[in-house]
């Protein structure tokens, strides 16, 4: 792993810092580019559109990384504790309910190792545990333990990395910390989004059955 991936990692976690352009980001977009110089406007598209990896990734990169995206719904964890994970490209969220009836999202990503904390769609516990080496965190994200003896660090600082939320009557939306979150204003309550869809009594929604979870 080179070091500009690195930084690339820790802008993506911490939300602090801009993140720059590796050089294999910079070639596939210039793949991307090419690949749509060459489309023929009213023709089908080239086969690559399709199949490659690097237009995938463009695409991950440039739109479902880039804006608000549906998570699911505040019915789908009612009670304090309740959670629920879904994917977006090789990424996996938490949306959990906490102690107080707020809604929280996180990376499903342990601080230790890097496992996936919540290795399933649904379920219900009073703090999120880890099934590799049993680090636990609050309904809050942060670490239940004290790793200064292991790591000398505060347990604030290995605590799980947060998403951005929202939900707009019921609905719960996320966003990357790094994003510039420009589909959905910053006030959804009040704009014409919110009032159209409470409308329809969404935030009324109970769950019967859950039958399967898309996956982008």
């Amino acid at each position: 792993m080179c070091s500009s991936d690195l930084k690339i990692g820790a802008a993506a976690g911490e939300g602090a810092m801009d993140t720059p352009v590796s050089p294999t980001a910079t070639a596939r977009r210039e793949f991307v580019r090419r690949l749509a110089a060459e489309h023929r406007p009213g023709g089908p598209l080239a086969g690559p559109f399709y199949t490659s990896a690097e237009v995938f990734q463009e695409d991950m990169a440039r739109i479902w990384g880039r804006y608000w995206l549906y998570a699911g719904h505040t019915c789908q964890i009612p009670r304090p504790g309740d959670w629920f994970t879904y994917a977006v490209g090789s990424d996996s969220v938490i949306v959990v309910r906490g102690e107080k009836g707020e809604i929280r999202a996180f990376h499903n990503t342990c601080r230790h190792r890097g496992s996936r904390v919540c290795p399933t769609e649904t379920g219900s516990s009073r703090r999120l545990t880890c099934p590799y080496h049993a680090w636990s965190y609050g309904l809050d994200g942060q670490l239940m333990m004290d790793p200064k003896a292991e790591f000398g660090l505060d347990r604030s600082q290995l605590s799980l990395h947060p998403v951005k939320v929202r939900t707009v009557a019921g609905i719960v939306f996320t966003d990357r910390p790094d994003s510039p979150s420009t589909v959905l204003p910053p006030d959804l309550e009040t704009e014409a989004i919110a009032g159209h869809l409470n409308g329809f009594l969404l935030r009324e929604v109970k769950a019967g059955r859950q039958i399967g979870r898309a996956h982008v």
